[in-house]
Protein backbone atom coordinates (compact mmCIF):
# COMPACT_ATOMS: atom_id res chain seq x y z
CA UNK A 1 0.00 0.00 0.00
CA UNK A 2 3.08 2.15 -0.38
CA UNK A 3 1.69 3.48 -3.58
CA UNK A 4 -2.08 4.57 -2.42
CA UNK A 5 -3.58 5.52 0.73
CA UNK A 6 -6.94 3.53 1.76
CA UNK A 7 -9.54 5.27 3.46
CA UNK A 8 -12.08 4.37 6.17
CA UNK A 9 -14.76 6.49 7.03
CA UNK A 10 -18.26 7.16 8.23
CA UNK A 11 -20.95 10.02 8.10
CA UNK A 12 -23.81 9.89 10.84
CA UNK A 13 -27.27 10.01 9.35
CA UNK A 14 -27.97 12.59 12.45
CA UNK A 15 -25.46 15.05 11.17
CA UNK A 16 -27.10 17.76 9.14
CA UNK A 17 -25.95 18.73 5.91
CA UNK A 18 -24.12 21.38 6.49
CA UNK A 19 -21.57 19.31 9.36
CA UNK A 20 -21.64 16.77 6.14
CA UNK A 21 -20.26 18.99 3.65
CA UNK A 22 -17.46 20.06 6.25
CA UNK A 23 -16.84 16.26 6.77
CA UNK A 24 -16.47 16.06 2.96
CA UNK A 25 -14.31 18.95 2.66
CA UNK A 26 -12.25 17.36 5.21
CA UNK A 27 -11.89 14.42 3.86
CA UNK A 28 -11.27 16.17 0.71
CA UNK A 29 -8.11 18.16 2.07
CA UNK A 30 -6.54 15.00 2.96
CA UNK A 31 -6.65 13.18 0.08
CA UNK A 32 -5.34 16.33 -2.44
CA UNK A 33 -2.52 17.03 0.48
CA UNK A 34 -1.13 13.00 0.09
CA UNK A 35 -0.55 13.32 -3.41
CA UNK A 36 -1.05 9.23 -3.58
CA UNK A 37 -3.90 7.58 -5.20
CA UNK A 38 -6.96 7.02 -2.70
CA UNK A 39 -9.62 4.33 -2.36
CA UNK A 40 -12.30 5.74 0.12
CA UNK A 41 -14.53 3.15 1.44
CA UNK A 42 -17.26 4.55 3.77
CA UNK A 43 -21.14 4.14 5.25
CA UNK A 44 -22.02 7.61 3.58
CA UNK A 45 -25.51 7.13 4.57
CA UNK A 46 -26.09 9.07 1.43
CA UNK A 47 -28.53 7.84 -2.00
CA UNK A 48 -28.32 7.83 -5.10
CA UNK A 49 -28.41 5.69 -8.71
CA UNK A 50 -24.49 6.32 -9.23
CA UNK A 51 -24.07 3.44 -6.79
CA UNK A 52 -27.66 1.26 -6.95
CA UNK A 53 -30.25 3.07 -5.55
CA UNK A 54 -33.29 3.79 -7.00
CA UNK A 55 -33.89 7.75 -6.31
CA UNK A 56 -31.28 10.10 -4.83
CA UNK A 57 -31.89 12.09 -1.48
CA UNK A 58 -29.70 15.37 -0.31
CA UNK A 59 -26.79 13.99 0.98
CA UNK A 60 -26.68 11.66 -2.51
CA UNK A 61 -26.84 15.10 -4.75
CA UNK A 62 -24.06 16.74 -2.19
CA UNK A 63 -22.17 13.25 -2.69
CA UNK A 64 -21.87 13.02 -6.50
CA UNK A 65 -20.74 16.71 -6.59
CA UNK A 66 -17.79 16.09 -4.51
CA UNK A 67 -17.07 12.91 -6.53
CA UNK A 68 -17.16 14.86 -9.55
CA UNK A 69 -15.06 17.37 -8.29
CA UNK A 70 -12.53 15.04 -6.45
CA UNK A 71 -12.70 12.85 -10.04
CA UNK A 72 -13.40 9.92 -7.84
CA UNK A 73 -15.10 6.73 -9.93
CA UNK A 74 -17.47 4.30 -8.18
CA UNK A 75 -16.25 0.92 -7.51
CA UNK A 76 -20.07 -0.30 -6.15
CA UNK A 77 -21.30 -2.45 -8.69
CA UNK A 78 -24.95 -4.01 -9.34
CA UNK A 79 -27.70 -3.49 -6.79
CA UNK A 80 -26.90 -5.69 -4.07
CA UNK A 81 -28.15 -4.06 -0.72
CA UNK A 82 -25.30 -3.15 1.93
CA UNK A 83 -27.27 -2.27 5.09
CA UNK A 84 -30.00 -4.58 5.72
CA UNK A 85 -32.58 -4.01 8.63
CA UNK A 86 -35.43 -6.37 8.58
CA UNK A 87 -37.36 -5.69 5.59
CA UNK A 88 -35.86 -2.39 4.80
CA UNK A 89 -32.86 -2.21 2.90
CA UNK A 90 -30.43 0.25 0.94
CA UNK A 91 -27.08 1.10 -0.32
CA UNK A 92 -25.26 3.28 1.81
CA UNK A 93 -21.93 1.54 1.51
CA UNK A 94 -19.95 3.28 -0.96
CA UNK A 95 -16.20 2.45 -2.43
CA UNK A 96 -14.78 5.38 -3.96
CA UNK A 97 -10.80 5.45 -6.14
CA UNK A 98 -9.08 8.07 -7.60
CA UNK A 99 -8.95 7.50 -11.58
CA UNK A 100 -5.45 5.89 -11.78
CA UNK A 101 -6.10 3.07 -9.02
CA UNK A 102 -9.74 2.65 -10.22
CA UNK A 103 -8.32 0.85 -13.27
CA UNK A 104 -6.47 -1.79 -11.22
CA UNK A 105 -9.81 -2.42 -8.42
CA UNK A 106 -11.81 -5.49 -9.65
CA UNK A 107 -14.38 -8.20 -8.17
CA UNK A 108 -16.34 -5.53 -5.94
CA UNK A 109 -19.07 -7.85 -4.32
CA UNK A 110 -21.40 -7.54 -1.29
CA UNK A 111 -20.78 -11.07 0.81
CA UNK A 112 -23.53 -12.86 2.66
CA UNK A 113 -21.81 -13.86 5.10
CA UNK A 114 -22.86 -13.08 8.63
CA UNK A 115 -21.42 -9.72 10.38
CA UNK A 116 -22.70 -9.94 13.45
CA UNK A 117 -24.15 -6.45 12.30
CA UNK A 118 -26.75 -4.32 10.02
CA UNK A 119 -24.17 -3.88 7.71
CA UNK A 120 -22.91 -6.55 5.10
CA UNK A 121 -19.07 -6.95 4.17
CA UNK A 122 -17.87 -5.83 1.17
CA UNK A 123 -14.81 -7.03 -0.81
CA UNK A 124 -12.42 -6.33 -3.54
CA UNK A 125 -9.38 -6.64 -5.48
CA UNK A 126 -6.48 -3.89 -6.02
CA UNK A 127 -3.71 -5.22 -8.16
CA UNK A 128 -0.99 -3.20 -8.57
CA UNK A 129 1.20 -2.76 -11.81
CA UNK A 130 3.69 -1.06 -12.92
CA UNK A 131 2.99 2.28 -13.82
CA UNK A 132 2.93 2.96 -17.63
CA UNK A 133 4.35 6.41 -18.88
CA UNK A 134 1.19 8.71 -19.77
CA UNK A 135 1.14 10.05 -23.27
CA UNK A 136 1.55 13.85 -23.02
CA UNK A 137 -1.79 13.70 -25.75
CA UNK A 138 -4.12 12.24 -23.25
CA UNK A 139 -4.17 15.51 -21.52
CA UNK A 140 -7.04 17.48 -22.59
CA UNK A 141 -6.73 20.90 -20.93
CA UNK A 142 -7.26 22.32 -17.29
CA UNK A 143 -10.86 21.80 -15.22
CA UNK A 144 -11.55 25.83 -15.35
CA UNK A 145 -14.33 25.22 -12.46
CA UNK A 146 -11.52 24.77 -10.05
CA UNK A 147 -9.54 27.94 -11.25
CA UNK A 148 -7.76 29.49 -8.27
CA UNK A 149 -7.98 33.07 -9.89
CA UNK A 150 -5.66 34.88 -6.94
CA UNK A 151 -3.20 32.77 -7.86
CA UNK A 152 -3.66 32.24 -11.67
CA UNK A 153 -3.28 36.44 -11.42
CA UNK A 154 -0.18 35.89 -9.12
CA UNK A 155 1.79 33.82 -11.22
CA UNK A 156 1.18 36.13 -14.00
CA UNK A 157 2.54 38.94 -12.49
CA UNK A 158 5.69 36.67 -11.38
CA UNK A 159 6.33 36.23 -15.42
CA UNK A 160 9.63 37.54 -16.83
CA UNK A 161 9.32 39.36 -20.08
CA UNK A 162 13.29 39.16 -20.26
CA UNK A 163 13.23 34.95 -20.20
CA UNK A 164 10.47 35.00 -23.15
CA UNK A 165 12.41 35.26 -26.45
CA UNK A 166 9.99 32.70 -28.33
CA UNK A 167 6.49 32.14 -28.47
CA UNK A 168 7.58 28.06 -27.52
CA UNK A 169 9.05 30.32 -24.15
CA UNK A 170 5.78 31.88 -24.15
CA UNK A 171 3.85 28.59 -24.13
CA UNK A 172 6.11 27.13 -21.50
CA UNK A 173 5.41 30.18 -18.78
CA UNK A 174 1.36 30.02 -19.25
CA UNK A 175 1.39 26.03 -18.98
CA UNK A 176 3.25 26.49 -15.52
CA UNK A 177 0.86 29.49 -14.74
CA UNK A 178 -1.96 27.24 -15.63
CA UNK A 179 -0.88 24.09 -13.45
CA UNK A 180 -0.64 25.99 -10.48
CA UNK A 181 -3.72 28.04 -10.81
CA UNK A 182 -6.20 25.11 -11.66
CA UNK A 183 -5.91 21.23 -12.19
CA UNK A 184 -5.20 18.83 -15.28
CA UNK A 185 -8.16 17.34 -17.32
CA UNK A 186 -7.62 14.51 -18.68
CA UNK A 187 -8.64 11.44 -20.64
CA UNK A 188 -7.86 7.92 -19.19
CA UNK A 189 -8.33 4.40 -21.27
CA UNK A 190 -11.05 3.35 -18.32
CA UNK A 191 -13.99 6.32 -19.97
CA UNK A 192 -12.52 7.62 -23.57
CA UNK A 193 -14.66 10.73 -24.65
CA UNK A 194 -17.16 10.23 -27.42
CA UNK A 195 -17.53 12.22 -30.36
CA UNK A 196 -20.72 13.08 -30.50
CA UNK A 197 -20.34 14.56 -26.81
CA UNK A 198 -21.10 18.45 -26.90
CA UNK A 199 -21.51 21.29 -24.38
CA UNK A 200 -25.59 21.33 -25.54
CA UNK A 201 -25.70 17.90 -24.47
CA UNK A 202 -24.11 19.13 -21.19
CA UNK A 203 -26.10 21.46 -20.37
CA UNK A 204 -29.46 19.10 -21.54
CA UNK A 205 -28.01 16.86 -19.16
CA UNK A 206 -27.65 18.84 -16.40
CA UNK A 207 -31.11 20.46 -16.89
CA UNK A 208 -32.60 17.21 -16.40
CA UNK A 209 -30.76 15.99 -13.61
CA UNK A 210 -32.44 19.25 -12.12
CA UNK A 211 -35.76 18.53 -13.46
CA UNK A 212 -35.19 14.82 -11.80
CA UNK A 213 -34.63 16.01 -8.25
CA UNK A 214 -37.00 18.50 -8.15
CA UNK A 215 -39.49 16.20 -9.37
CA UNK A 216 -38.21 13.85 -6.68
CA UNK A 217 -38.71 16.49 -3.63
CA UNK A 218 -42.04 17.51 -5.54
CA UNK A 219 -43.17 13.78 -4.60
CA UNK A 220 -41.36 13.43 -1.30
CA UNK A 221 -43.54 16.57 -0.36
CA UNK A 222 -46.83 15.50 -1.47
CA UNK A 223 -45.98 12.21 0.27
CA UNK A 224 -45.39 13.67 3.43
CA UNK A 225 -48.04 16.24 3.45
CA UNK A 226 -50.56 12.97 2.78
CA UNK A 227 -49.18 10.76 5.88
CA UNK A 228 -49.85 14.35 7.64
CA UNK A 229 -53.13 14.93 6.54
CA UNK A 230 -53.83 11.30 7.02
CA UNK A 231 -52.34 11.40 10.95
CA UNK A 232 -54.41 14.38 11.29
CA UNK A 233 -57.31 13.03 10.04
CA UNK A 234 -56.36 10.20 12.17
CA UNK A 235 -56.31 12.25 15.48
CA UNK A 236 -59.73 14.37 14.54
CA UNK A 237 -61.26 10.91 13.92
CA UNK A 238 -60.06 9.38 17.32
CA UNK A 239 -61.18 12.72 18.95
CA UNK A 240 -64.75 12.64 17.18
CA UNK A 241 -65.24 9.05 17.75
CA UNK A 242 -66.50 9.67 21.14
CA UNK A 243 -69.42 11.30 19.62
CA UNK A 244 -70.05 8.48 16.66
CA UNK A 245 -71.83 9.73 14.19
CA UNK A 246 -73.88 12.69 14.29
CA UNK A 247 -76.43 11.64 11.89
CA UNK A 248 -77.06 8.47 14.06
CA UNK A 249 -78.54 10.55 16.95
CA UNK A 250 -80.49 12.82 15.00
CA UNK A 251 -83.63 11.29 16.22
CA UNK A 252 -87.29 12.30 16.07
CA UNK A 253 -88.82 12.26 19.40
CA UNK A 254 -87.46 13.77 22.82
CA UNK A 255 -87.71 10.07 23.95
CA UNK A 256 -85.21 8.16 21.17
CA UNK A 257 -83.06 11.47 21.63
CA UNK A 258 -82.34 11.38 25.53
CA UNK A 259 -82.44 7.17 25.22
CA UNK A 260 -79.53 7.12 22.94
CA UNK A 261 -77.50 9.94 24.59
CA UNK A 262 -77.15 8.05 27.29
CA UNK A 263 -76.03 4.39 25.63
CA UNK A 264 -73.16 6.96 24.53
CA UNK A 265 -69.82 5.20 24.73
CA UNK A 266 -68.18 7.59 26.60
CA UNK A 267 -71.40 8.28 28.95
CA UNK A 268 -71.71 5.19 30.39
CA UNK A 269 -67.76 4.63 31.08
CA UNK A 270 -67.61 8.16 32.75
CA UNK A 271 -70.96 7.40 34.24
CA UNK A 272 -69.84 8.53 37.80
CA UNK A 273 -68.54 11.76 36.29
CA UNK A 274 -72.34 12.26 34.24
CA UNK A 275 -74.32 11.47 37.94
CA UNK A 276 -71.74 13.70 39.32
CA UNK A 277 -72.88 16.51 37.21
CA UNK A 278 -76.82 15.80 37.68
CA UNK A 279 -76.49 15.39 41.32
CA UNK A 280 -74.84 18.99 41.21
CA UNK A 281 -77.28 20.24 38.97
CA UNK A 282 -80.67 19.09 41.12
CA UNK A 283 -78.98 20.12 44.41
CA UNK A 284 -78.01 23.57 42.93
CA UNK A 285 -81.64 23.93 41.74
CA UNK A 286 -83.05 22.73 45.39
CA UNK A 287 -80.73 25.29 46.59
CA UNK A 288 -81.83 28.25 44.75
CA UNK A 289 -85.59 27.27 45.12
CA UNK A 290 -85.07 27.02 48.84
CA UNK A 291 -83.07 30.31 48.97
CA UNK A 292 -85.71 31.85 46.80
CA UNK A 293 -88.74 30.68 49.10
CA UNK A 294 -86.47 31.84 52.17
CA UNK A 295 -86.15 35.65 50.77
CA UNK A 296 -90.01 36.12 50.91
CA UNK A 297 -89.73 36.01 54.59
CA UNK A 298 -89.69 39.22 56.56
CA UNK A 299 -86.77 37.75 58.64
CA UNK A 300 -84.91 34.96 56.86
CA UNK A 301 -82.96 37.22 54.66
CA UNK A 302 -79.47 36.42 55.42
CA UNK A 303 -80.35 32.33 55.26
CA UNK A 304 -81.91 33.36 51.98
CA UNK A 305 -78.60 34.62 50.89
CA UNK A 306 -76.69 31.94 51.64
CA UNK A 307 -79.54 29.13 49.95
CA UNK A 308 -78.62 31.20 46.87
CA UNK A 309 -75.27 31.30 46.87
CA UNK A 310 -74.61 27.85 47.80
CA UNK A 311 -76.50 27.18 45.18
CA UNK A 312 -75.26 29.09 42.70
CA UNK A 313 -71.97 26.86 43.09
CA UNK A 314 -73.58 23.72 42.75
CA UNK A 315 -76.01 25.21 40.09
CA UNK A 316 -73.29 26.73 37.38
CA UNK A 317 -70.64 23.81 36.97
CA UNK A 318 -73.89 20.82 37.12
CA UNK A 319 -75.64 22.99 34.56
CA UNK A 320 -72.44 23.33 32.47
CA UNK A 321 -71.36 19.95 32.23
CA UNK A 322 -74.88 18.38 31.58
CA UNK A 323 -75.38 20.65 28.99
CA UNK A 324 -71.69 19.77 27.12
CA UNK A 325 -71.92 16.17 27.94
CA UNK A 326 -75.94 16.38 26.12
CA UNK A 327 -74.10 18.60 23.27
CA UNK A 328 -70.84 15.87 22.65
CA UNK A 329 -73.46 12.90 22.95
CA UNK A 330 -75.52 14.32 20.37
CA UNK A 331 -72.92 14.99 17.96
CA UNK A 332 -73.11 18.83 18.24
CA UNK A 333 -69.63 20.29 16.04
CA UNK A 334 -67.20 22.32 18.23
CA UNK A 335 -68.17 20.00 21.69
CA UNK A 336 -66.35 16.73 22.11
CA UNK A 337 -65.73 14.93 25.33
CA UNK A 338 -61.42 14.99 25.10
CA UNK A 339 -62.25 18.89 26.06
CA UNK A 340 -63.29 17.46 29.48
CA UNK A 341 -60.45 16.78 31.33
CA UNK A 342 -62.35 14.99 33.88
CA UNK A 343 -63.16 12.55 31.15
CA UNK A 344 -61.09 9.49 30.11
Amino acid sequence: MDKFILYSCYFSPNADLNTFESQLSELRENILSRHKEAIVCGDFNAKSPEWGMSYEDRRGEITTSWMAEMRLVVLNEGREPTFVRGASTSIIDITLATESISNECSLWTVRQDETLSLHRYITFEVFRRAPAPTPEHLYTGWSLKLLNKGQFGASLQQIQGESISTADDLIEELTIVCNRAMPRRRCTNRKNPVYWWSQEIAQLRRECLKARRAYTKRNLQAHVREIRRTYKMSCNASRDSDSLIQDYYECSSQENLSRNCFKHPKVRENWRMVLAAFTLLVIGVGLLATGTITLSEPNSRLQGSVFLLAGFICFLPGAYHVVYIYLAAKGKRGYHFHNLPLFT
